[in-house]
């Protein structure tokens, strides 16, 4: 078996580029060493492949997730536990031609119950990043180290953003800390985070910001979803009998709460608190049809004050 392994992902969609694109070696088991393009090790949401989500978007304080990064990693495990912490550059997407901006993330998660159908999992994730100087979307005016954060009511058909801090001027540094629990008992499955940031500026008060979820999942048809304690997450269902003449595929339901509040100080980004419904067939380990439904609970502040609608959509996704 060779001691290297990479992994080279390009997205097609709306947002085309590439995703990952990662060398790692893995000669000196159980440490990985990981060097390319890659999602930093915060939040088993966001570190969870698209495929193995319950929900067709993830949840509300996902906003505050910068998800893949260029960077260099390490990162170990054993049974029932991980670590992983590295220094990443600034995303692509918000490179600039001036001083570029960094970050050191770290994330470590424990399984102290561990079986094929029981799992308690405990996390902990810390990220600390220097923004990129001269990165203000505003080109017209003058330059400054900014931070927004912003986000959709857990749906990307709709363009607008219900909650945005908008452009957070001369931000020395910021720092988020995310606390995860989850548990598993046979089908049903428990997830929830939360996570809290703290902006540093230079010439003004510090800004607080938080956001968290809590999600249910059963599976109608009696499976487990499996857990990576070796990545301190878990995957998506993989059904009994694949759709066809031996049976009908895996079916679930989910249930989740959310909520972030971008309001401090002098920035009103707004509170925004949803429910999401979801219903998924799993047709085969590749293939899922879902149905979700949205309900924005409460808008306070921000641009979309006050607005409750709605969401009602449809996917079938096919992940390989």
């Amino acid at each position: 078996m060779s001691d290297w392994q990479y992994r080279v992902e390009y997205d097609f969609g709306a947002t085309s580029g590439a995703t990952d694109a990662y060398v790692a070696y893995i000669g000196h088991k159980p440490v990985t060493v990981t060097v390319g393009q890659f999602k930093q090790p915060f939040s088993m949401e966001a570190l969870a492949a698209d495929k193995n989500v319950s929900f067709m978007e993830r949840a509300l304080p996902f906003a505050f997730v910068a998800a893949r990064a260029p960077g260099v990693m390490v990162g170990t495990s054993r049974a029932n536990w991980s670590a992983s912490g590295g220094i990443f550059a600034e995303p692509v997407s918000n490179a600039q031609a001036a001083d570029e901006g960094y970050g050191v993330v770290g994330r470590i998660s424990i399984a102290p119950v561990l079986s094929a159908d029981r799992v308690i999992h405990l996390g902990l994730a810390v990220s600390w990043r220097k923004p990129t100087a001269d990165n203000s979307t505003n080109a017209a005016g003058p330059k400054f180290t900014t931070v927004r954060f912003r986000s959709k009511p857990e749906s990307n058909i709709l363009a607008q953003r219900f909650v945005d801090t908008g452009e957070i001027h001369d931000v020395a540094n910021y720092q988020t800390e995310g606390l995860e629990f989850a548990g598993q008992l046979g089908p049903a499955s428990l997830q929830s985070e939360y996570q809290f940031v703290q902006l540093k500026r230079a010439a003004a008060a510090k800004l607080k910001f938080s956001g968290w979820y809590a999600q249910l999942a059963y599976s109608l048809s009696g499976e487990a979803r499996p857990y990576r304690a070796d990545r301190g997450l878990f995957e998506g269902v993989r059904p009994k009998r694949n759709l066809g003449k031996d049976g009908w595929g895996a079916f679930e339901l989910a249930l989740r709460l959310s909520d972030i509040d971008l309001s401090d100080s002098d920035v009103t980004g707004g509170q925004e608190r949803d429910a999401t419904a979801a219903f998924n067939w799993y047709l085969n380990p590749a293939l899922r049809t879902s149905i979700n439904i949205v309900r924005v609970l409460d808008v306070t502040g921000g641009p979309m004050n006050g607005d409750q609608p709605t969401v009602y959509q449809m996917r079938m996704q096919l992940a390989l």
